[in-house]
């Protein structure tokens, strides 16, 4: 069902043409007679899961609840389509893995900025006290969504550089990125098993440009080929099958 073509209603198995509906019903059987189409399609049945549109992404929900939860409220996953930057990457390492390297900050000074030291930046590049620092010391936060965090280190004009970043449940991170003004993003770190994870950079374009009054009013659009929903979001649902990628590092 991968490749299968996605016709009125369901999707169509180009291999026999069979054809599912979004609830993964088979509804036809086109290589079976008429006299046994009709019984065998009850005994066969296609993994499907539920999935709704925002903004030109589609997002599937693989829960067990009857009721999907409610789609992230992220500034950065609301903007249209056009006005957002996205960028995919495939891990090959546990989702924690992934998520807690995202969330030190003071990796930056070492993975990004290591072959640097004070005298190549300029005086008032805050980025040069990742290494002229590099280890600050850390103030953190619990909150409802997950923790909001901060690393700080003294600067010599007597003032304090922070790096402020976020970790939002179950696997969002916001990294302190300046400038601040208009650096809306987000990244999900998703399991696609116990080893790969997939990483999912959500940026508005215009972050880092040139400043511009405010970021795009978010908006909403879902899908009109849902089924009836259980709730006022439309959710619907949609056949989808898994295949395993790899992409491990050659050299």
């Amino acid at each position: 069902m991968f490749l299968g073509r996605n016709e009125e209603g369901g999707l169509r198995c180009v291999y026999h043409g069979w054809k599912f509906d979004t609830e993964g019903r088979a509804i036809e059987i086109p290589n079976l007679p008429p006299a046994q189409e009709e019984g065998f399609k009850q005994t066969v049945k296609a993994k499907s899961h539920r999935v709704e549109e925002r903004n030109g992404l589609i997002w599937v929900y693989m829960g067990p609840r009857e009721t999907p939860p409610p789609l992230p409220m992220l500034e950065a996953t609301m903007m249209p389509i056009d006005d957002m930057q996205l960028a995919w990457a495939q891990r090959d390492c546990n989702w924690l893995q992934s998520l807690e390297g995202d969330i030190d900050t003071s990796h930056f000074g070492f993975l990004h900025a290591g072959h640097l030291d004070g005298n190549d930046f300029a005086d008032d590049d805050l980025v040069r006290y990742t290494v002229v620092n590099r280890a600050p010391e850390y103030h953190a936060i619990e909150t409802d969504w997950g923790t909001s965090y901060g690393a700080h280190r003294e600067t010599s004009a007597g003032e304090t550089y922070w790096r402020v970043a976020n970790y939002l449940f179950p696997f969002w991170s916001q990294t302190p990125a300046p400038p601040f003004a208009n650096n809306v993003h987000a990244r999900a770190w998703v399991p696609m098993d116990d080893e790969p994870t997939m990483c999912v950079h959500l940026g508005w374009k215009g972050a880092r440009g040139p400043a511009r009054p405010t970021p795009p009013v978010p908006t909403a659009r879902r899908s009109s080929a849902s089924a009836t929903p259980a709730s006022p979001r439309a959710w619907g649902r949609s056949p989808i099958t898994r295949r395993n990628i790899s992409c491990r590092p050659t050299g």
